[in-house]
């Protein structure tokens, strides 16, 4: 948090003084669930910089399971099952605010992003079930619209997109990398399979809204 704050001095050209906001969204960004984080900056309009660390839940489809099980147990399946995919994502901006007609104020992010994906797979008979898991680096940059309604709450409503790199697919000792590298290789099946199967993370629009809380100076 020192560092937030000596960056945002040496781009102001002068101390800051500080304030700090919290705050929860509720929507999609490649699933559907949820986000809270973390502001600092100085919110006036002569220093519009802030940086700001949030962290999303996602619930979301985690691929085709016809295609998931040759690829990474070596076996079909026709059964039902139970599918999700759990996202956590990672998020650190550096955000610029300014004046608007529409909201009380406008503010444009971007930065970088990490993902852990964990995509389960669970037949509905004695079948095993399979999770695939996968890491990856991003990048992302969107607008957020304030609406201030009280002393120290506002409204947010945000819109952007995200994009992850293409990472390593594991499960149960195989794995796919997408530089052709491959661990414990199912039914000769190659990394464009594999990625072909499993919906990981990749351009993955971003749609919330909630409210944030400022507090502390």
């Amino acid at each position: 948090m020192a560092c937030c704050l000596g960056l945002l001095s040496i781009l102001t050209g002068q101390a800051v003084a500080v304030e700090y906001s919290a705050s929860v969204l509720l929507g999609f960004n490649g699933g559907t669930g949820g986000q809270v984080g973390f502001q600092v900056g100085e919110f006036s309009f002569d220093h519009p910089l802030a940086v700001r660390f949030a962290v999303s839940y996602l619930r979301a489809f985690p691929g085709d399971a016809q295609k998931v099980y040759p690829i990474f147990r070596g076996e079909s399946t026709t059964t039902a099952m139970d599918e999700k995919a759990d996202i956590w994502n990672y998020r650190l901006d550096a955000t610029y605010r300014f004046k608007n007609r529409s909201f009380s104020f406008l503010t444009v992010f971007g930065g970088a992003r990490y993902s852990l994906f964990n995509g389960k797979f669970m037949p509905k008979n004695n079948q095993e079930d399979l999770e695939v898991t996968s890491n990856q680096w991003g990048l992302g940059a969107g607008v957020q619209g304030t609406y201030e309604f009280g002393k120290n709450t506002d409204l947010l409503i945000q819109a952007g997109l995200d994009y992850y790199f293409p990472s390593t697919l594991k499960s149960n000792g195989t794995s796919y990398s997408p530089n052709g590298n491959s661990t414990n290789p199912q039914n000769s099946s190659t990394w464009d399979d594999a990625n072909d199967a499993i919906e990981q993370p990749s351009w993955e629009p971003l749609l919330m809204i909630g409210v944030s809380y400022r507090f502390g100076r």
